[in-house]
């Protein structure tokens, strides 16, 4: 399993670091994905070497997982929301003032069965264009807007093999709004019989108490994935 690769061109009042990938690790996201096996799509014994899959070009993205929770407080306001669509777009946005508080967030990829029988060697290639931003107004230590968009691959055992955090910030190193596109690669092997998630995650989230507000969004315009799958080499097969 090889590391990500990224390209990051963009414009704003903040620019975010590129960052590398890492293995297995954790996130902060409320939801954990489990798509049952009938709307996985399967890779069967006649995947032709170098085939590729392109998504949402070929076929739609079949997880567009969104959540969203908001507590107003007794004089405040939380207006929070999400979506996530199967063509390739998604959005969270979370905001809060006068004592509320709210998190939004997405889950936006695709889940693989291997049932070729073999282990596959794919190159996974990703282009995503979006943007971000956070800010909170007023005093207060407990008013604050934090934000973060990863790439995360993790099998259907529930494993994470890789991350990639895009972008993440909070709004107490001030303002950001940011927009742009990225570029990245990553390899992984799939072992048969497993199924593997790629996914693009985002949370935005808002907190506030009375006279200040904050608000943080991500809102990724187009997403796309190409799989392009070959025989897996002996090196890249687990050892037995």
């Amino acid at each position: 399993m090889r590391a990500m690769t990224t390209l990051l061109f963009g414009l704003g009042t903040i620019g975010p670091a590129l960052l590398t990938a890492t293995g297995c690790g954790g996130t902060d996201f409320t939801a954990t994905v489990d798509l049952p096996a009938a709307q996985r799509q399967k890779l069967t014994p006649n995947l032709k070497p170098g085939a590729a899959i392109k998504l949402p070009a070929d076929v739609p993205f079949n997880v567009h997982d969104k959540r969203w929770s908001g507590t107003p407080g007794s004089n405040g306001k939380a207006d929070p929301s999400a979506d996530a669509t199967a063509q390739g777009a998604a959005y969270c946005k979370a905001d809060g003032s006068d004592g509320g508080a709210s998190w939004a967030e997405f889950q936006l990829g695709h889940c693989l069965d291997n049932d070729s029988g073999a282990a596959i060697q794919a190159e996974l290639r990703m282009s995503i264009d979006y943007e971000h931003g956070c800010e909170e107004q007023g005093e207060g230590a407990k008013t604050v807007s934090n934000y973060q968009i990863v790439v995360m691959i993790k099998d259907t055992s529930g494993k994470v093999l890789q991350t990639m955090p895009l972008s993440a910030h909070v709004s107490d190193d001030g303002r950001v709004s940011w927009s742009g596109s990225e570029r990245t690669i990553a390899e992984i092997t799939m072992q048969p019989d497993f199924g593997y998630y790629i996914l693009l995650a985002g949370r935005a989230q808002a907190d506030s108490q009375t006279g200040s507000s904050s608000s943080a969004e991500i809102k990724v315009k187009r997403f796309t994935l190409e799989i392009i799958c070959k025989p897996a080499t002996a090196s890249s097969k687990p050892a037995s």
